[in-house]
């Protein structure tokens, strides 16, 4: 073990990045597979379910506000997969979320492009190792966010640009400013870090970058024009309406204070264990403030804007944790009490919580229903009771001849009312509710035959994550409630 250990610190950098694409790649595909529940909404409604349709029916359906891009990705990733023979939806799920998985392996890629140019060999391989292992950057790489692919997007462009500019190779810098713009594409705020890190760039020499960042705006504009010509809209109109959708901050979607997009940013670095290492934020500045500034430009933007959310600071996340590293190389063979503090915060935090991202299949509660009793497979009729959010996920999870009913389960007429409707070409009947008050009225329909059809035991979906954190809040956690199903054939 002590001669592993010894090579593994002779390692060059080059054989750390290899090491740390093997193990990222590896959890990645643990959990694509294992995590394919929704971490919100638009990761099956803007991602996996239009790809869905698009690749298995030839259905474009996507809000106009939505760029194809990432679908397109997606359905790329899923033809693949049909030539290997899947065929239910569980498994198209997989496959999408696995072929993400090695698309953002280009993100721990870029970061190895950006530390190499730094005398502090500690701090290059701790920043490749915490952009491919850290649990929350395994979670994202695996979901279909635009947010989350631009995540990757964009530290590669960093990495290419950065590169080129320590080497000063114009070409080089040039083709990393456009890789960043396409960043852009998947989620348009990524431009705020855009187009502050050319401001940057132009601040240092405006001679010498200007010509790059000309190419690299038209680039991006021709980039954005050709996705909306090639998705039937007018060009421009993608942009346009996102801004329009989110007129006014998207105040209507919910209003949270400025402090909590701060507050989370420090969090993501599990603050306030890591508070100690911000002693040295002034060499932090010194050495990384082209990125830096850009990447406070992004946060600050979000923070005045009254609707947030998690994901929107998913783009960053990687850049983050890069120049975190940095502050966590500072010193640290001094053992001080801050990095000792970091240290056991990160072993007891980080460690449990990439098995949990790895092997636990968040919001279960929405699909597993669906998935456990194979209506992707056979035609069923749903009777779902409080289950509105969820409608449209449907559209992946049955077949296309099934059909879903919102109805009133509070008693046993109402559910005779509806299996009296229960006929060809349906092969099973599901009765799912995700509301507690009704689980009297779920015990009293187990088990019972209502007119052709018997019903089974009462089942119950829900991850151990998603129990926990539904019974912490259960009014923010709703969509995390249990689910109670009952199949009957």
């Amino acid at each position: 073990m002590n001669i592993l250990i010894h090579k593994f610190k002779n390692f060059s950098l080059k054989q750390h990045l290899l090491c740390a694409l093997f193990i990222g790649l590896v959890l990645r595909f643990l959990c694509a597979y294992s995590n394919y529940g929704p971490f919100a909404l638009d990761d099956y409604l803007h991602g996996l379910i239009p790809a869905h349709l698009l690749v298995d029916y030839h259905i474009h359906e996507l809000p106009d506000y939505r760029s194809w891009l990432l679908v397109w990705i997606l359905s790329g990733f899923l033809m693949i997969g049909k030539l290997f023979g899947v065929i239910n939806a569980i498994s198209e799920i997989r496959v999408m979320l696995l072929g993400l998985s090695m698309l953002s392996l280009i993100g721990i890629y870029g970061c190895y492009l950006y530390v190499r140019n730094f005398n502090n060999k500690l701090f290059a391989v701790m920043a490749i190792y915490l952009v491919a292992l850290f649990p929350l950057v395994i979670l994202i790489s695996t979901r279909a966010f635009g947010e989350a692919v631009a995540m990757s997007v964009l530290l590669f462009g960093v990495g290419l640009s950065e590169d080129g500019r320590f080497k000063n190779n114009l070409t080089i810098l040039t083709i990393g400013l456009i890789v960043m713009g396409i960043a852009c594409l998947f989620r348009f705020h990524v431009g705020l870090f855009w187009i502050s890190y050319i401001f940057c760039l132009l601040l240092i020499n405006l001679r010498k970058y200007l010509f790059s960042a000309v190419i690299a705006a038209s680039a991006l504009l021709i980039m954005q024009a050709a996705v909306d010509i090639l998705s039937n809209r007018q060009v421009f109109s993608t942009i346009f309406n996102y801004l329009h959708i989110n007129e006014g901050g998207a105040a209507g979607y919910g209003v949270t204070p400025w402090y909590s997009t701060w507050l989370l940013i420090l969090a993501f670095v599990l603050a306030p264990f890591s508070l100690g290492l911000f002693k040295n934020f002034k060499s932090l500045v010194k050495n990384h403030w082209l990125v830096l500034i850009p990447f406070l430009v992004f946060v600050a933007a979000h923070s005045l804007v009254p609707h947030k959310e998690e994901r929107f600071m998913f783009p960053i996340i990687g850049v983050e944790l890069m120049l975190f590293a940095w502050l966590w190389s500072f010193n640290y063979d001094r053992h001080s009490w801050a990095i000792k503090v970091f240290n056991y915060a990160l072993a007891i935090i980080a460690i449990p919580a990439t098995i949990l991202v790895s092997s636990v299949n968040f919001q279960s509660g929405a699909v597993d229903p669906m998935f456990k009793s194979n209506a992707d497979t056979i035609p069923t009729l749903v009777l779902a009771d409080g289950w509105n959010t969820w409608d449209d996920f449907y559209k992946i999870l049955l077949t296309p001849n099934s059909r879903v009913i919102q109805a009133n389960l509070s008693n046993t007429t109402n559910l005779n009312k509806y299996t009296s409707i229960f006929t060809s070409p349906y092969k099973q009947l599901i009765i799912v509710s995700s509301n507690p008050e009704l689980k009297g009225q779920f015990l009293n329909f187990a088990n019972k035959k209502y007119a052709n059809l018997q019903c089974n035991n009462i089942n119950y979906a829900s991850s151990l994550l998603d129990s926990i954190a539904y019974k912490l809040n259960p009014t923010h956690n709703k969509r995390r409630a249990p689910a109670m199903y009952i199949v009957c054939k």
